[in-house]
């Protein structure tokens, strides 16, 4: 399948900034809603170059399908795609893999200002949303370690005050729509599918928080005895918050030391 090319420029424009004709992609207008049909073609390891980001009306709308989608390979900026393409025609690279050039193909960090995958396979929304959540629930267990009695103490208030817990809940739930929005992806590895399940339970979460009585809640909470199983919950709460922050950051750094590799068989 050809590579996809997002463009919002003339067609006759691709020859003069990529040296190609567009007949050897398939092109994306991001000015024409239209044109989205054809990214139901695209696949995860399907090459997607953009050398203009955020250009075009419906530019949004393209990233969005491909966040959804966990695109491998999105070639973000001019310089960037015209290293690829050039390495493309490299007769020394005709029996490598798009990864394999695409590891060796280093454009400037001018190149690349929007490009954040840092490992194939692992998308900015679900890097960022796992060292965010990852992040946050280290913090909350580390509070509900050291300060146990008034961690039982505040949860007790939550459910004797329906006010704050639907203040509470109103916040869970606009948090939960964000990730679920932003991230409802269920491929890709184990990491996507996490943070997403992440969302639907804060999600969920909020919308408990809203609409079920006080009573219910009272006893949902006696079923869980918080108080006696809190260092339980503390322990899940930890490994979950350690994984997503260690696999957050993993992703940047293995994809940082692909490159370096790849840079010293070149040198």
């Amino acid at each position: 399948m050809k590579p996809f090319l997002l463009w919002s420029k003339p067609h006759a424009a691709i020859a003069q900034y990529l040296e190609r004709s567009a007949d050897d992609f398939t092109v994306i207008d991001t000015d024409h809603v239209q044109e989205l049909q054809k990214l139901y073609k695209l696949r995860r390891d399907s090459p997607v170059f953009d050398p203009f980001p955020r250009h075009g009306t419906h530019y949004r709308d393209v990233l969005e399908h491909l966040t959804t989608v966990g695109c491998r390979y999105h070639v973000v900026g001019l310089d960037a795609c015209r290293e690829v393409l050039r390495r493309l025609n490299d007769p020394s690279l005709s029996n490598a893999s798009f990864e394999e050039i695409l590891l060796v193909s280093v454009p400037s960090r001018k190149s690349r200002p929007h490009n954040l995958h840092s490992s194939p396979g692992v998308s900015p929304p679900t890097i960022f949303l796992s060292r965010l959540i990852g992040l946050f629930l280290i913090v909350v267990c580390l509070a509900m370690l050291m300060q146990k009695q008034t961690m039982v103490e505040i949860a007790d208030a939550i459910l004797a005050d329906r006010p704050l817990m639907l203040v509470l809940g109103l916040i869970a739930l606009v948090a939960g729509l964000a990730i679920v929005l932003l991230h409802n992806v269920w491929s890709g590895g184990a990491l996507p599918v996490v943070v997403t399940l992440c969302g639907w339970v804060i999600l969920m979460r909020g919308v408990l928080l809203l609409f079920v009585p006080p009573d219910v809640m009272l006893r949902l909470w006696s079923v869980l005895r918080f108080d006696e199983w809190l260092y339980v919950y503390a322990g899940l709460v930890m490994a979950l918050g350690l994984y997503l922050t260690y696999a957050g950051f993993e992703s940047t750094l293995a994809g940082f030391t692909a490159r370096m590799r790849s840079i010293a068989r070149r040198e």
